[in-house]
Order: C-alpha cells, then sequence, then structure tokens
C-alpha cells in the first residue's frame, strides 16, 4: 500500500512541476505553424505514412479476429470460465509425491448470484465499476474518470478496468500489462458481454476475485475472515472484502494493514451511498458496525511447513502473490 501511495505521490508531483510556460511556447509554435510545411512533410513521407496507416488498421482487425478464435471457446459456458485456471502450487518431495500445497484453490466453492446480497455485489461495482450496468464491457469515461480521481485525492481508489474486463483478465488472460494483452482484454470483454447477462457477469466476478490468504471467490473469502456463508455478509463486512482485492497481501484483515483496509472500506461506503445504493443513515451505521474478524483456520499440511513458506516467499517476491496463486 505504502509503495503504491509513494508512486501516487511522485506523480502528482511531477505533474504539479511541470513547465507551464514551456507547454505554452510549444502549443503555440504547433498553431504557428506553417500550412506549407505540414503539406511539405506528408508529400516527402507520403509512402511511410501510408504503410504505417494501412498496417496499423490490419493489426487493429487481425488481433480481434484471432483473440476470438483463440480464446473464444473458454467462453462457451460459465463453468468453464471459472474453470479456466487451475489455481494452486504443489511441492514434491525428493521421489515427486506432494507434501505441500500452497495458494490450494482446488476448493472453491462458487455461488450464484442469488445466495450473494445485494448490498455485497453493490459495494464492487460502485468501487470498481460505477457505470457497469451501462457500458458494453469497456468504458472510456470510466478510465478517464478513474485517472482523474486518483490523482486528484492522491489515493488509488478506483480502477480503470470494467468489472467484464477484470473478469476476463482473472479467469481467461495473464496478468501482464502489455498493450496487445489490454487489447485482447478489451475484445473479449465485449463478447464476454454478449454472450451473458450483467447478473451472470456479475456472479462469474465475485467467484472469481482474489481476496488474499489463498482465498478465491466471495464464498471463501467470506468464510476465510469471517467464518461465515457469502449470504449472511451485512453490508460493512461486503465493503471491507471490496476494499481488499485492490491489495491482498497488503489489505488483508488478518495478516495485512486492517486499519488502511477499515479506511478503504468507509471509502467504499461513501461511494455507495453517492451512488444511491444505500442511504446516508446506512452509510454511518455501516461505518460504525464493529467489524470482527473471525478466521477460518487454513488448511496447511504439517511437514516441512517453514521450508514450504520460505519457497511461497520467495515467488510472491518474484512473480507477485496472484500470479502465483493462479500459477
Amino acid at each position: 500500500m505504502e509503495r503504491i501511495q509513494t508512486r501516487i505521490h511522485k506523480l502528482v508531483k511531477y505533474i504539479r512541476s511541470i513547465d507551464k510556460e514551456y507547454i505554452k511556447h510549444k502549443y503555440h509554435q504547433l498553431r504557428n505553424l506553417k500550412k506549407e510545411d505540414v503539406i511539405h512533410f506528408v508529400k516527402r513521407h507520403r509512402k511511410l505514412i501510408q504503410y504505417s496507416i494501412i498496417a496499423g488498421f490490419a493489426v487493429l482487425i487481425i488481433i480481434p479476429i484471432a483473440t476470438y478464435i483463440y480464446f473464444g471457446q473458454d467462453l462457451s459456458s460459465k463453468e468453464r470460465i471459472l474453470n479456466r485456471k487451475n489455481a494452486g502450487v504443489i511441492l514434491l518431495d525428493r521421489n515427486e509425491k506432494p507434501f505441500f500445497t500452497l495458494f490450494d484453490a482446488t476448493t472453491r466453492n462458487p455461488v450464484t448470484i442469488d445466495q450473494i446480497p445485494e448490498h455485497t455485489a453493490q459495494a464492487f461495482v460502485a468501487v470498481e465499476d460505477k457505470d457497469f450496468y451501462n457500458h458494453p464491457g469497456f468504458s472510456i469515461p470510466g478510465f478517464a474518470r478513474a485517472i482523474r480521481e486518483n490523482i486528484l485525492s492522491e489515493s488509488f481508489a478506483q480502477g480503470g478496468s470494467t468489472i467484464s474486463q477484470q473478469l476476463i483478465k482473472n479467469a481467461i488472460l495473464s496478468l501482464d500489462k502489455k498493450l496487445l494483452r489490454k487489447y485482447q482484454e478489451l475484445v473479449l470483454a465485449v463478447e464476454l458481454e454478449r454472450r451473458y447477462s450483467k447478473a451472470d457477469i456479475l456472479e462469474m466476478y465475485l467467484n472469481t476475485i482474489y481476496f488474499g490468504e489463498g482465498a478465491f471467490g466471495i464464498q471463501d473469502a467470506s468464510q476465510r475472515y469471517f467464518s461465515k456463508d457469502a449470504a449472511e455478509l451485512t453490508l460493512g463486512e461486503s465493503a471491507l472484502l471490496a476494499a481488499v482485492i485492490r491489495a491482498p497481501s497488503a489489505l488483508s484483515p488478518i495478516s495485512g494493514d486492517l486499519k488502511a483496509a477499515l479506511e478503504r472500506k468507509d471509502l467504499i461506503l461513501q461511494l455507495m451511498a453517492e451512488q444511491g445504493y444505500i442511504t446516508e443513515a446506512e452509510k454511518t451505521a455501516a461505518q460504525k458496525q464493529k467489524i470482527t474478524i473471525d478466521p477460518t483456520t487454513a488448511d496447511i499440511n504439517e511437514e516441512a511447513v517453514h521450508f514450504a513458506l520460505m519457497i511461497q516467499d520467495a515467488l510472491i517476491e518474484e512473480y507477485g502473490e496472484q500470479t502465483v496463486a493462479n500459477s
């Protein structure tokens, strides 16, 4: 969490330090650029410009087609989407026999949208994708608004990807941030929206999120942190779980910064009130509610525990927690 805040502070400091006079000078240079100079440049590099435009359009057309052909079958059913990635790491001894499991998500317990309280789903929509019910899988205004709000508030409260894009990233694609993968993510998110209802997408999303502490999905997270089913989550507990997913390790109520997680929970409740999901009275009551963390004991193997956890720490440091958990 501190690393994220440091990066945001640096970005804000950089923006504030930009030489406005220099920018104005360059702007006036562009405005005073002679039409003849532009025409001369275009004529001189006409073929290069033409080839670049053709190549750009070709890439924009080919990538969606190739992406659809390669990943289209993975969107054929909700079950296939949920089981696209086999999560968890199994450590083997010299005889190739398992002796320890890390992030064992083979016991995932998906639940239907009817088994998830309405205020729980609303908490995630409020903070992760305000325009979820109005966009076709991607939201340019939402992305721009997220950047603006995060810079102005000097926080990382809002994300730029829609819930549909996050589902594709979590369940279908890799987690890298290359431009090609982001374009594929957008293409598949649009196709996902074409095939499934908003309720189906939200259900799959809540069943595939990583909440930290080895918990995948809203049901496992509810059991892990509160020892209760997802159907029993209160408004405050729902907002806390929605807070955790931004940084599962740092904001884990068990082993992370509980104070920071609770502060983000209150922020999410404020967003819910602003977006009309809850009243001011409900927001205030949920913010004042005492959240009791009652973790369910995780199934941890008994042999070579310290060695296995050392391996886990090394993998997380090298690849990141969610990548290792989804490996």
